[in-house]
């Protein structure tokens, strides 16, 4: 594509497993990311999703005693809720109105950024004021997408140089 690779993102589906699961999935999801017991994070390609501090982040914004324990969703799941295949998610069009999480590494990015386009070879070019709008990924919010830091920290990174 010819992208820098910091403006290249990925979408991940995550359960909140200390949340029950609901009969039918769907009944699983709420507009409310503190509520939901799935979630839609945004973060770029280059950086890797720390879970812990994404349930951190969330605890800190939350106004109930609510409790995460965040984990990658199943492929099933992720297929049924997103209505896209692994390697192919987006936030745009899925199938169930999922909260997102935005990474704070890419709402702080400004310019342009790529995400996933619903098939695994497309990508969809946003700006990232447009991705952080209400109603923008999740039709009908009135809220933007919560922004949070849910990566690691570069000396955590694991990277011994």
């Amino acid at each position: 594509m010819g992208a820098p690779k910091d403006t290249l993102c990925k979408s991940i589906l995550l359960v909140n497993s200390a949340l029950a699961e609901a009969t039918p999935l769907s009944a699983s999801v709420s507009p409310d990311v503190f509520s939901s017991r799935y979630v839609l994070v945004v973060l770029q390609y280059v950086t890797r999703l720390d879970t812990d501090a994404l349930a951190k982040a969330l605890r800190a914004q939350c106004t109930t005693s609510a409790t995460f324990k965040l984990n990658v969703a199943p492929a099933e799941a992720s297929d049924e809720l997103s209505g896209f295949s692994h390697n192919a998610v987006t936030p745009f069009g899925m199938h169930c109105a999922v909260p997102v999480v935005v990474s704070r590494s890419v709402a702080d990015k400004g310019g342009f950024v790529w995400l996933g386009g619903g098939e695994v070879d497309m990508k969809l070019r946003i700006p990232v004021a447009q991705l952080l709008k209400p109603g923008v990924l999740v039709p009908g919010a009135t809220a933007a997408p919560i922004v949070v830091d849910c990566t690691p920290r570069r000396e955590d990174d694991g990277d011994d140089e």
